[in-house]
This record gives C-alpha cells, sequence and structure tokens, in this order.
C-alpha cells in the first residue's frame, strides 16, 4: 500500500471521484468550515458505500477552563476578535449539532462519544505564551503594547492559579466524535488504526489555508493500495 502525495483543495469539493475511498477521518477541522453541510456532502461522495466516516471537534469552551480563562482575558486585553478567535476551535462543541449534520449528510448509524484528556503546560506563562506566538493570535496579541500583554498574562496566571501543581499547568478538554459502528471502540483512533491495518483506502482531512481563509481549504494525505 503506497503513499500518495498531500493534495489541497476546497473543503466543499473535493478532487476525487465517487466511491475513491472506505474510511474518511476528519480530525478537529469540521468546526472551520465555511460550509459544514457542504464538506459533510463531500466526504459521503467519495466513500464507497457502506464506507466510514470518523470525526472528531472540541467540545464546547466551558469544558475547557484554561482556554476559557484565555478567551476572556484576550477580550479583555487584546480585543473581542482575538477572543473570538480563541474559541473558534471550539464552535462545533454541541453533540446534537454533530449528530444533525452527520446524519444530514446522509450517514447511518451515527454515534456520538465523549472523549475527555488534559492540556500540560510548564506555567499559565507558557500557555499565553505559546498562544501568542504559535498560533493566529500572534498578530493581534503582537500588535498590542507591553501594558496590554503584561495585564493579559497576570490575569490569566491569577484564574489559573488552582490549576497549577508541582510539574506545571494542567487543566481538562473534552472533545465529541462520530464514530464508525464496527465491533467494540474505546475511542475513534483506535478503529481507523484497526481499519488501516486491514489494508483499507483511506483519507485523512487536516485544516489548511487556502487564499487567506484559514478553514476555506483542506490539505488530504491518503494511504492507497
Amino acid at each position: 500500500m503506497g503513499v500518495r502525495p498531500w493534495v489541497q483543495a476546497t473543503a466543499g469539493r473535493l478532487p476525487f471521484p465517487e466511491g475513491s475511498f472506505e474510511v474518511v477521518c476528519c480530525q478537529l477541522g469540521l468546526q472551520f468550515f465555511p460550509d459544514r453541510s457542504a464538506a459533510l456532502a463531500e466526504m459521503a461522495r467519495v466513500l464507497v458505500p457502506g464506507g466510514r466516516l470518523v470525526v472528531m471537534v472540541w467540545r464546547s469552551i466551558d469544558h475547557s477552563p484554561g482556554f476559557e480563562v484565555l478567551a476572556a482575558a484576550l477580550d479583555r486585553h487584546i480585543g473581542s476578535a482575538a477572543g473570538a478567535m480563541m474559541r473558534a476551535p471550539f464552535g462545533l462543541g454541541d453533540e446534537g449539532a454533530l449528530r444533525g449534520l452527520v446524519a444530514g449528510a446522509g450517514f447511518g448509524e451515527v454515534a456520538v462519544d465523549r472523549q475527555a484528556g488534559v492540556v500540560r503546560f510548564g506555567s499559565a506563562r507558557e500557555l499565553v505564551v505559546a498562544y501568542g506566538a504559535g498560533s493566529p493570535l500572534a498578530g493581534p496579541i503582537g500588535g498590542t503594547g507591553p501594558a496590554a500583554r503584561a495585564g493579559l498574562v497576570a490575569e490569566v496566571q491569577a484564574a489559573l492559579e488552582g490549576w497549577q501543581g508541582a510539574v506545571g499547568l494542567a487543566f481538562p478538554i473534552e472533545a465529541i466524535g462520530q464514530r464508525p459502528q464496527v465491533g467494540h471502540a474505546g475511542d475513534g483512533s483506535w478503529v481507523l488504526g484497526r481499519m488501516a491495518a486491514a489494508g483499507l483506502v483511506r483519507l485523512s482531512i487536516q485544516v489548511g489555508e487556502l487564499g487567506g481563509r484559514v478553514g476555506s481549504a483542506m490539505v488530504y494525505n491518503f494511504p492507497c493500495r
């Protein structure tokens, strides 16, 4: 089974014929699509009859206190646009909404699971610095003055003091996912791993950027027989 090159295209117009794949996996991407229904319809189109879809998105931001605190502090010290940017990854955090979107694209046996995890940083300051340098927030944060940045760090540090331990900052985060109904699965990645080992043709979708619009384009990598 060889690995084909990365392919870049819009999420609503996948450059593959109908029935090209047996598994489609979209991890932490669907929430960014301008037209989620169109993207899911395209995933359904490129799947063979009986093919499987695995989708994972973050649960709402109130289930991740560290990022909820950061978003609120960004609102106050950097601006509402920065706060909205921090909330965007959590924009499809309702289980019913995810189930409805997937079912509306024609998928049957839609099951949505919750998965809990932990976010770890050395400190609250490291959390702010990491997102201020290595994410789209770099522009808004870097464009403010030293006083605003210091206020941002101070507020986040104070608000997350209860999550700071001897080995660093640790706070919960939750994801929800639609997974295939095949056998027993504790999480979607386990199911996908079993499918890949069986030699199935798989499409993996990652968030990309095209024309300056993050989420309007996707990057695809697909191992084929």
